[in-house]
């Protein structure tokens, strides 16, 4: 079972590399023309009606627990 000090050691160093990463990606991709990508318009569109279900576990007391709401013609 590996200590916490060699848990966070490894955390840390698996941070280290994604930054280091992520500079080197950045600096080899400063050479190249920069790509312009067209915006895709949304696909999701919102149904008539719909019920979803919401889990709050923190926050202000009264809001604390889970709560069915249903949507029905764009109004909950």
């Amino acid at each position: 079972m590996p200590t916490t000090t060699a848990v966070r050691l490894r955390i840390r160093a698996r941070s280290t590399l994604a930054v280091a990463g992520a500079l080197m990606w950045a600096i080899s991709g400063c050479q190249q023309e920069p790509t312009v990508l067209k915006a895709s318009p949304p696909t999701w569109k919102e149904p008539p009606s719909y019920t979803y279900t919401l889990r709050s576990t923190q926050g202000e007391r009264p809001l604390i627990g889970t709560f069915k709401v249903t949507v029905g013609t764009g109004r909950s």
